[in-house]
């Protein structure tokens, strides 16, 4: 095992019940994009186990991926096609439907859905912009359960969010209709707003730790490699790719077995990594496969490697490489093992 996150369920389990207890909502898991890196089918076991009565995917075929595995309905969220849904359908699917185009096509099925119908109050995406398309909508012949829509900005825009909210809310009124869910709020908004109207919560990157609102979230993942080969660059010696890097004095370093096509960004090159606490800075190019960084006698060929933990959090390497927590942790790759701790 050479590359491995271990994914802490004592600490999803606490964020779960953060946003419960923040939000007094039936709390939604979003498991899409393997669960943001941490593994859909465990994850999604250990939520249900939990008590979570709905997932919620960016597909059918992740709903696949996960439905012998749980119990619980898994709520799609992308535009399901019509010659799709007659092949993988399955009673725990529960579909989004967010367009008169998209109710002909599904008025066509030989077979009753569930659905939840999409409202676009500003995410302009998809989903209903009107409110007399969407009482045209729901007339279908398919089981309508819920209703929803998207905030757009609710991590940095509190009042772009009560717009969308109070449209929202505008919106479910006027249908007149009796729906099971009624849920608007990401992460973010179910940590910042909160209305009576509203008796669900989509959870994503909440649930795995991270949120600009804090709450007490605890991370879930950490990142680890090891050093798998020692040598000595002479002075003058460059190593890796286009030479980027060129020793000045004879320089001690290890070759570690992780690399952009595992998810390590090379952007990483300005960053250090640790080793038993200690910073060691990563030299010349992330390559596809591996890395080198520069150690001393302190470390041995088998040490782990801390690429994401409580020396290198994510927020710090997000923050140094510009790019936002969920493309770091939805590009984990699956060479990377899984290791899943209570």
């Amino acid at each position: 095992m050479k590359n491995f996150a271990k994914i802490n369920l004592n600490h999803l389990s606490h964020n779960l019940q953060t946003f419960r207890n923040k939000s007094k909502t039936e709390i939604f898991a979003v498991v899409k994009a393997n669960a943001y890196g941490h593994g859909d089918i465990e994850v999604s076991k250990h939520l249900e186990n939990e008590g979570v009565k709905v997932f919620c995917v960016s597909s059918i075929y992740e709903a696949k991926h996960i439905v012998d595995h749980i119990k619980a309905d898994i709520l799609i969220f992308g535009v399901g096609e019509v010659d799709e849904i007659e092949k993988y359908h399955h009673p725990q699917f529960i579909y989004t439907l967010g367009s008169l185009a998209q109710l002909n096509d599904f008025e066509s099925l030989p077979f009753k859905v569930r659905v939840h119908i999409e409202v676009n109050t500003g995410m302009n995406r998809f989903g209903f912009k009107t409110i007399e398309s969407l009482k045209q909508a729901l007339h279908t012949k398919h089981d309508i359960e819920g209703i929803y829509t998207h905030f757009t900005s609710s991590e940095e825009n509190k009042q772009k969010t009560l717009d969308q909210l109070f449209l929202f809310k505008e919106w479910v009124v006027a249908s007149e209709y009796d729906y099971k869910y009624i849920h608007a709020s990401n992460s973010h908004g179910a940590l910042s707003v909160s209305d009576p109207i509203l008796n669900a919560s989509r959870v994503g990157i909440g649930l795995y730790g991270y949120s600009d609102f804090g709450d007490g979230l605890k991370e879930v993942l950490s990142l680890f490699t090891k050093v798998m080969h020692m040598d000595t660059l002479n002075q003058g010696e460059s190593v890796g790719y286009n030479g980027v890097y060129t020793a000045k004095t004879n320089t001690c370093y290890g070759m570690c077995p992780i690399g952009y096509a595992d998810g390590f960004d090379i952007r990483n090159s300005g960053l250090d990594v640790y080793i038993k606490g200690k910073p060691y800075p990563i030299l010349g190019k992330i390559c596809m496969d591996q890395m080198m960084i520069e150690v001393d006698e302190q470390v041995s060929i088998g040490d782990e490697v801390e690429l994401i933990g409580p020396n290198r959090t994510l927020a710090t390497v997000s923050k140094k490489l510009g790019v936002i927590p969920y493309i770091l942790l939805t590009n984990l790759g699956m060479r990377i093992e899984r290791i899943y701790e209570k």
